[in-house]
Parts: structure tokens; sequence; C-alpha cells
């Protein structure tokens, strides 16, 4: 079984949700925010090597729009 690392700018992460499929793994961010952002890195190693791969994150915050409608209206046929 090999061992999994990852990194947040170079920064070793402890007690992360690691996602295991065949021969491929993947870091679990739960409810990401943006302080979640920055360089990410994981480094895996067996008795053969080692391996690591690195991306980087970029969070985008969803737009907050906000309209003045009432929640009801009542219009009649042929009125402006």
């Amino acid at each position: 079984q090999p061992t999994v690392k990852w990194f947040k700018n170079n920064v070793e992460l402890k007690n992360v949700g690691t996602k295991a499929n065949d021969d491929t793994y993947e870091l679990v961010i739960p409810n990401v925010k943006p302080e979640d952002e920055g360089n990410y890195k994981v480094v895996i190693t067996n008795p053969l090597g080692e391996q690591e791969s690195q991306c980087k994150l970029t969070v985008i915050e969803p737009t907050d729009i906000k309209c003045d409608f009432p929640e009801q209206q009542t219009i009649q046929v042929g009125k402006p």
C-alpha cells in the first residue's frame, strides 16, 4: 500500500480526506471556502519510488443578486 501525502503551499496537510479508487487518489475538501485557494501537491511513495502531481485551486465565490420585487403582485389584463 503506497504512502500518500498532501500539501498546500508546500505545507503538509494532516488529517485530510483522501479518496482512493484503484490507482487514483483524490483530496476531498468539503465546503470549499476562499481560504482553501492555493497550490496543492500530492506525493505518493511505495517501495518502487515516488511520484508527485500538483495543481492550483482557484475558488470563485458565487455572486449574490438581490432584487427588490414584492413577493406578490396583482396585475389586471390590459392595464400597464
